[in-house]
């Protein structure tokens, strides 16, 4: 782990002004600060480097965004142990699910297991062109349904990273949701 001097409190206050405003050395300063015991923590729930690295990542990108509405740097600190703490638990829950489906498939037939490999494969297929057509859509229409669909976000998550209410976040996913049902049936209709 990464070890830095003591700051100061005077220090301490410049730099929470300077990451509030958006300095790109402040914020620097601040994972300097903070991503060495993220990273151990993540690491120690996941036990996955790479997966905790984008956790780690992805936290600061959500401090970032909220930047201004921090008021100590203990805040930051606290706000992203919290934003680690929730990616972890899911990332391991679908961990969990991932492996779950693993042991149900050993315990088929083969007749089962050619069913559900023929399932999986026009599973496959239905989402590719549900990707395609989701890709032709309007970006704000795009943006919305890959982060729930395919970043597999809930709409608190969502919320946050876009910083919008929740309310227009459903409004606006039913909205893309319409466009896309357009969009298929129009090109599938038959």
């Amino acid at each position: 782990m990464q070890t830095t001097a003591p700051i100061q409190a005077l220090e301490m206050e410049e730099l929470l002004m300077r990451f509030k405003e958006g300095h790109r050395d402040a914020l620097d300063k601040v994972y300097n600060l903070f991503a060495a015991n993220l990273l151990y923590t993540a690491q120690g729930i996941l036990k996955d480097q790479l997966e905790a690295e984008d956790i780690v990542i992805d936290a600061f990108h959500k401090c970032w965004l909220k930047r201004e509405c921090f008021d100590s740097l203990q805040k930051v600190k606290s706000y992203l142990y919290v934003v680690i703490k929730h990616a972890c638990f899911h990332a391991l829950d679908k961990a969990k699910a991932r492996n779950t489906s693993i042991k149900e498939i050993t315990y088929l037939t083969e007749d089962e297991r050619e069913e559900y490999m023929l399932q999986r494969m026009l599973k496959a297929e239905l989402l590719k062109t549900v990707y395609d057509e989701i890709a032709k859509l309007p970006t704000k229409a795009k943006d919305l349904l890959t982060l729930i669909y395919v970043n597999g976000l809930s709409t608190n998550q969502i919320s946050d990273y876009m910083q919008i209410p929740a309310q227009h976040v459903r409004v606006n996913k039913s909205r893309a949701l319409h466009l896309l049902k357009q969009s298929l049936v129009g090109r599938y209709a038959f």
